[in-house]
C-alpha cells in the first residue's frame, strides 16, 4: 500500500545473505545478545537492514537477479518458436 511496500520483494530474499553472513561471522554467539536491549537493538537494526535492501540503488543493481527479463519465455507468442503440433498441416 506504499512505495516502500511494493519493493519488499527486494528485502525479503536478500535479508537471508545477512543472516548467513552473520551466523557465518559467529555474530549470534557474541554475549551481547543477553539482554532484552540488546535484542531490540538487534531487531531495529534488522529492520533498517531490510529497509537498506529496499532502497532504489540496491534495487537497480540487483534487478537481474531479483526480476530477470522473461523474454525468452515469451517469444513463443511473438512468433519466435511455436509449439509442436499447431498451425497448417501439410497436405499429404
Amino acid at each position: 500500500m506504499s512505495a516502500l511496500g511494493t519493493c519488499t520483494l527486494y528485502g525479503y530474499p536478500l535479508h537471508g545473505f545477512v543472516i548467513r553472513t552473520a551466523l557465518y561471522r559467529g555474530v549470534y554467539d557474541e554475549p551481547f545478545l543477553s539482554t532484552p536491549l540488546d535484542t531490540v537493538a538487534v531487531t531495529v537494526g534488522g529492520a533498517v537492514a531490510v529497509t537498506l535492501l529496499c532502497t532504489p540503488p540496491v534495487r537497480r543493481v540487483l534487478r537481474p537477479v531479483v526480476e530477470p527479463r522473461m523474454n525468452w519465455a515469451r517469444q513463443g507468442r511473438r512468433g519466435g518458436l511455436k509449439p509442436p503440433g499447431r498451425g497448417p498441416q501439410p497436405m499429404t
